[in-house]
């Protein structure tokens, strides 16, 4: 029987992603785990700072099925390239995310007032394949909430 072909390229990139999200700290996911079947998901607040002074924030939890949530902004964008990663501290820890999702933060970042924002490689424990696949069930209410 002839073998079904296999895509290399993608698993290429599949392995790359996963490389880039591995360099991320489990840690700070330890302080706020995701109930599971709960309709659940981390948030960051970006902490204000200047230019480019090192990104800092901390994480939260929201609930979707509560009217009383505060306010965030999703964050669509291309990972880049998954071998340039940059340092982020997210609940005293250092995390590594792709440059092109740094560079998005010092963006959003304001001078005086905290950002509330949900990023999948930061929000969502990549490492955890369980909490990946039900957090990416709830990415359609998490959009429009």
């Amino acid at each position: 029987m002839p073998q079904p072909l296999v895509n290399y390229q993608d698993r290429l990139v599949d392995s790359q992603k996963e490389k880039a999200m591995s360099q991320g700290n489990p840690e700070i996911y330890r302080r706020l785990p995701l109930g599971r079947g709960r309709r659940v998901f981390r948030v960051l607040t970006l902490f204000p700072g200047a230019d480019h002074e090192q990104l800092c924030g901390k994480l939260d939890i929201q609930d979707l099925d509560e009217t009383a949530r505060v306010p965030y902004i999703c964050l669509s964008y291309v990972w880049g390239n998954v071998d340039s990663t940059e340092p982020l501290t997210v609940d005293d820890r250092e995390v590594r995310v792709t440059a092109n999702l740094v560079n998005c933060l010092y963006h959003l970042r304001q001078p005086k007032d905290p950002v509330v924002l949900w990023a999948d490689a930061i929000c969502i424990n990549q490492q955890d394949t369980e909490e990946k696949s039900f957090q990416v069930s709830l990415m359609g209410d998490i959009y429009s909430a």
